[in-house]
């Protein structure tokens, strides 16, 4: 697996508040999909989309990106292929909100890792809502184990051996769920600190998450990871 990583920089052209960011952002990402017949076809399809992103820096305290500033934002993937289109895509895409100036492209590293933490709220989905009201930590954790595990097969074509420790510790770093904006709904989610085992397949795991985000909707910007080296 290799980790592509872009500095995506951006011309904001009207104010973004907070709250619909992530929409604004995916609405940039996916203008790269509009123009191609079978990559809109791949986009639109109910699947695992292999890229995760993260909001807009620097942060705003006021809550809003005002008009006329410029920012930018990290996108990555595990997709050679998709990385190529974003390089020949987004240079230049705009939107009524967003205008991509720049783009840059290196290679994440694959070194040893001691945690990782979600940089935008991630997002464990239930037919009965946020997590908390039907499932317990144990749950929760078994879930996310999962959901990584999955991810890996699918990048790697490959079926990992499922039994190691992944993490010591897990820390849940907000006192309330976020409540964000999505497809006129709000997706209740957390953000979490992972202390990460030194064993080869949690860091094969980890090394996931830091590609495609933690848990589910890492195309829409949900769950993006930072990394601390061990």
């Amino acid at each position: 697996m290799k980790i592509l990583s872009y500095e995506v920089k951006v011309y904001v052209l009207q104010d973004i508040p907070t709250d619909i960011l992530m929409q604004k952002q995916c609405e940039i990402i996916d203008t790269c999909f509009a123009n191609d017949a079978v990559w809109l076809r791949w986009h639109k399809k109910n699947q695992f989309k292999q890229y995760s992103f993260a909001g807009l820096i620097p942060l705003e305290a006021t809550k809003v990106y005002g008009e006329g500033k410029v920012y930018s934002f990290t996108l990555r993937t595990v997709n050679e292929e998709l990385g190529q289109l974003f390089m020949s895509n987004l240079q230049n895409a705009y939107t009524p909100f967003l205008k991509v100036l720049t783009i840059q492209s290196k290679i994440l590293p694959q070194v040893q890792l001691a945690k990782i933490y979600t940089l935008t709220p991630c997002i464990l989905k239930t037919d009965q809502g946020y997590w908390r009201t039907v499932m317990n930590l144990d749950a929760f954790e078994k879930r996310l184990i999962e959901n990584l595990i999955k991810k890996y097969n699918h990048i790697t074509n490959t079926k990992i051996d499922e039994d190691f420790p992944f993490f010591s510790h897990i820390k849940f770093d907000n006192h309330k769920p976020f409540a964000v904006p999505y497809k006129n709904i709000k997706l209740l989610g957390d953000k979490l600190t992972l202390m990460v085992e030194p064993n080869p397949s949690a860091q094969k795991l980890a090394y996931t998450a830091l590609g495609c985000g933690l848990l589910e909707a890492g195309s829409r910007g949900f769950g993006f990871c930072g990394y601390k080296f061990a």
